[in-house]
């Protein structure tokens, strides 16, 4: 009992300080209601303190009013802890957000085939070389412009030709005419898998029949094409393994720097452009015009040598 009256005395000492900060004292019988009648020492593991004080304001210390305790202030509602996402909690790497309920916001960046499905409906609707052309309007397109090319998310071959001729422009199919029947022979495909967009990519460097000349023959590309649409052409269809870069204007384009002035050169050292580590390989081939009838019977490498390799490649990647 004594060890009892002595901490008591102590606890009402200190109580008495620390209750100055709210202005009034706590004398020795409100300290001793912070310990329980049962608790065997100052030291034991069974000391609990009391919630709240009889004497204490609101506000003030630790306690709670006495008006809070007899009801006549109501207790505020715990707030419920929220345990779904936050709405707008980014749990994708593609940008979409998450709303309560599980709905998911669509993405604001397109996905490849809608890239791919807006490229191609650009390129129908372009008519920058008959309302704008690059070189004035001298050179305006004669004709309404028809733009030709097959693009393509799956096919693995790109065949990168000059411009559409008049049948082409007709017909608005590439390559349907007798360039397109020697160019298939060489190939060693049949139309179906000529034009099945799942095998060939066919895109020219000029979309538009670009006219003739004074003399009756084809125009080259318009200007107005590569700068404009070669590149996102390229960029959206990522799975090219071969270009067959058919004619010097195409071959300029895709190998660049290193491309030979010359097309008999450049045709002639196709083997250095097919192992290039950079890119897609590319695969240097004449015009398959009948024009080059003449080139094809003094450079009897080209069937002998790179035809051979060609089929075999074309087997392989439209598998």
């Amino acid at each position: 009992m004594a060890e009892r009256r002595r901490v008591a005395a102590f606890m009402a000492t200190t109580a008495t300080g620390v209750s100055s900060a709210c202005a009034r004292p706590v004398g020795a019988t409100s300290a001793a209601r912070w310990f329980s009648p049962a608790m065997p020492s100052a030291t034991g593991s069974t000391v609990r303190k009391r919630l709240w004080r009889a004497t204490a304001e609101p506000g003030c210390g630790p306690g709670i009013s006495s008006a809070r305790r007899s009801g006549a202030v109501p207790r505020a509602k715990p707030r419920r802890r929220r345990t779904g996402p936050a709405i707008g909690l980014n749990l994708s790497c593609s940008g979409s957000k998450t709303r309560l309920g599980g709905s998911r916001r669509r993405s604001s960046v397109p996905s490849a085939d809608e890239r791919l499905w807006e490229l191609r409906a650009a390129i129908a609707a372009c008519r920058l070389c008959r309302d704008d052309p690059a070189r004035g309007e001298t050179h305006r397109l004669p004709h309404e412009p028809r733009p030709v090319a097959v693009l393509s998310a799956t096919a693995r071959i790109l065949i990168a030709g000059q411009a559409p001729g008049l049948r082409v422009h007709e017909s608005g199919l590439p390559f349907n005419d007798a360039s397109g029947d020697r160019l298939r022979q060489w190939l060693a495909v049949d139309r179906d898998t000529f034009y099945d967009p799942r095998n060939f990519a066919i895109v020219p460097m000029g979309f538009c029949f670009p006219g003739y000349d004074r003399h009756g023959s084809d125009l080259p590309p318009r200007a107005e094409c590569a700068p404009l649409w070669r590149r996102r052409v390229i960029d959206v269809m990522p799975q090219i393994e071969l270009t067959l870069a058919v004619g010097h204007y195409a071959q300029r384009w895709h190998i660049g720097a290193d491309c030979p002035k010359s097309m008999t050169d450049t045709v002639r050292n196709w083997e250095r452009y097919v192992k290039r580590n950079t890119g897609p390989a590319v695969l240097p081939m004449p015009h398959p015009s009948w024009r080059n009838t003449g080139w094809l019977r003094k450079n009897p490498w080209f069937e002998s040598e790179l035809l051979p390799y060609l089929r075999e490649r074309v087997e392989v990647l439209i598998r």
